[in-house]
């Protein structure tokens, strides 16, 4: 439980609920990160209903209602979506998407829909995820681990990817940033509850995963059920404690 803690103080001290990569993520970087990309798309999709349905509740309806005053229908998560030199002896590639949510992310590419844009990025040889998680890292500093909603997203996110390593351009620049200044100035409600989510989800992620070595998942797990605590029990503990010291006023 002590990492758990260590999350639930470094959000109350308004850092990352996480300042390292997670298991999962470094593992699969362990495997793929230094291998070289061949090609590079910036990969958007519209945001899940049940997001913009939350966005639209924790914010008493202004959500929407500002949507529409300002003629933004869609709002979209962004990726980096990289293609990947897996094998030595062949041209065996793999697709990966680096992303933030909540916390980092890495992980195999899903399949596109009817509703995915791409935009693909020029680029020379030579980057490979690491190389773009670094570079990305020594620009942001602390911000490169801590996700806001408005301030801090998964659009700033990949456009540090880009522009840490040389690759950002107007046009995808363009296609990257969605024009949101005009929705936070007027909904301060929905910039500071949306941010004690986030924070709460990384501080979850933390718990169920484990920073990797001092704590490995499958012991936090054991502790859980043996104090018979789901872990939906454990988010709203969590969620009471950030009320309690006013991060989320209103969840």
């Amino acid at each position: 439980m002590k990492q758990t803690g260590e999350s639930v103080v470094n959000v109350f001290r308004g850092k990352a609920p996480r300042l390292d990569l997670p298991p999962k993520v470094r593992q699969l970087l362990g495997e793929y990160g230094n291998r070289p990309i061949v090609r590079m798309f910036v990969r958007r999709d519209p945001i899940e209903s049940a997001i913009n349905t939350a966005l639209n509740v924790i914010s008493l309806g202004s959500w929407n209602s500002l949507k529409q005053k300002y003629g933004y229908d869609t709002f979209y998560h962004l990726q980096l979506e990289v293609i990947v030199r897996v094998s030595d002896s062949d041209d065996t590639n793999a697709r990966f998407v680096l992303q933030k949510n909540e916390v980092i992310d890495v992980s195999p590419a899903k399949p596109s829909t009817d509703k995915t844009e791409m935009v693909e990025v020029p680029m020379t040889s030579g980057h490979t995820m690491n190389s773009l998680l670094s570079n990305a890292k020594q620009t942001m500093g602390e911000k490169f681990y801590y996700y806001d909603a408005f301030h801090n997203n998964c659009q700033d996110f990949v456009g540090a990817l880009l522009s840490a390593s040389g690759l950002m351009r107007p046009d995808i620049s363009g296609f990257i940033k969605q024009p949101v200044d005009q929705l936070v100035q007027e909904i301060s409600i929905t910039d500071r509850v949306a941010r004690g989510i986030t924070d709460l989800g990384g501080i979850v992620d933390v718990g169920l995963q484990g920073k990797g070595g001092l704590q490995p998942t499958a012991a936090f797990a054991a502790q859980l059920k043996k104090a018979g605590i789901t872990p939906s029990a454990y988010l709203e503990v969590a969620k009471k404690k950030a009320n309690a010291l006013g991060l989320a006023a209103n969840m």
